[in-house]
């Protein structure tokens, strides 16, 4: 399993070189410490398509207890202005991938060019799955802006 990981990590880095999209390193809080990748490439003058994977310490509800990934695809799309932070709304597809595979949704607020460093986002929100909801809370740092 970790060399699957590990594959579809660097499958995900290069892919995104290719389409000249915005590559975050992602950690924080969700559903337990997590540290992972997500990409981010506009569709249009508003919205914005973003996908990634998260390793986590969170637990699995299985037998096995396996510490989960979490997959999440969805879009974004500008909401307001918070000081030098121009602020998103994210809706997103969330997978937890352990010894089982639960789906659900979350909602998020995305602040970037915090403290007016443009690689620089904060994203603040919920995730909804196993009929429950886990917060969301992470720093995310552009590696290629």
């Amino acid at each position: 399993m970790k060399k699957f990981n590990f594959v579809l990590v660097v499958l995900f880095v290069l892919t995104q070189m290719s389409w000249a999209a915005r590559i975050d390193m992602v950690g924080g809080l969700r559903d337990g410490m997590a540290l992972g990748i997500q990409s981010k490439q506009p569709l249009n003058d508003k919205w914005s398509w973003r996908y990634g994977v998260e390793g986590t310490t969170g637990e699995d509800m299985s037998f096995y207890n396996i510490n989960p990934f979490i997959l999440f695809a969805g879009v974004s799309v500008p909401i307001m202005q918070l000081g030098w932070s121009p602020t998103e709304l994210g809706i997103n597809l969330v997978a937890e991938n352990g010894a089982l595979t639960e789906i659900g949704g979350g909602l998020s607020l995305i602040m970037n060019n915090i403290y007016n460093q443009k690689a620089l986002s904060l994203e603040l929100g919920i995730d909804y799955v196993r009929y429950h909801g886990h917060i969301l809370a992470q720093v995310g740092y552009a590696l290629v802006p």
